[in-house]
């Protein structure tokens, strides 16, 4: 499986947000490199030695303490029995309808094996909630992905839920924007 490299750190959020952690990174010294590649990473006595290729073609041999590499997640879903059913992959990731139903009849996914869910943990606990609704046969509703709260546990903290500001604006929506200094609020750092 490939991955991508992607323009900037935590991508699912507002570009300002984006901006003001990796200021935050910077001023706590920790170097922050968006699409940038390692090759030939060795463990030394004190941290990792590294060759990194940067966005701009630049190589440079690295020495830190840390590494970190955070390119996302693949699902479990090989020779689990899915390719004797009607149920489709992407990418490993297993395609079902808003109540969580596969082309198989019977068979529901829920949690990081679906396709186009955000791999979080209360995401599953209402995809499981959804699809056994349905398979009862009661009521149920189809996950709305734009009210699906989201978070990442860096200091300082980022969440957000629905749109980016951009989303907005390319959908058309009229904005009105508001903001609040990160200092204000209590758990901030002073």
């Amino acid at each position: 499986m490939s991955s991508v490299s992607l323009p900037r750190i935590v991508p699912v959020e507002d570009e300002e947000v984006s901006k003001e952690l990796e200021r935050v990174f910077k001023k706590a010294g920790i170097r922050v490199e968006t699409g940038a590649k390692c090759d030939n990473v060795v463990k030394t006595g004190t941290g990792v030695k590294m060759k990194v290729t940067l966005s701009s073609g630049k190589v440079e041999d690295v020495e830190a303490e840390k590494l970190l590499v955070a390119v996302g997640r693949a699902p479990n879903t090989a020779n689990i029995g899915l390719e004797k059913t009607r149920a489709k992959l992407e990418r490993g990731f297993v395609k079902t309808n808003g109540f969580m139903q596969t082309d198989e009849p019977g068979i529901y996914a829920i949690g990081d094996i679906v396709a186009a869910s955000p791999l979080l943990a209360h995401v599953a606990s209402m995809e499981g909630i959804v699809a056994v609704t349905h398979a009862a046969g009661k009521h149920a509703e189809p996950i709305n992905p734009r009210q699906i709260p989201n978070c990442t546990y860096t200091e300082p903290e980022v969440a957000s839920v629905g749109m980016t500001e951009r989303q907005a604006r390319e959908a058309g929506h009229k904005l009105k924007i508001g903001k609040f200094p990160y200092a204000a609020v209590s758990k901030a750092d002073h």
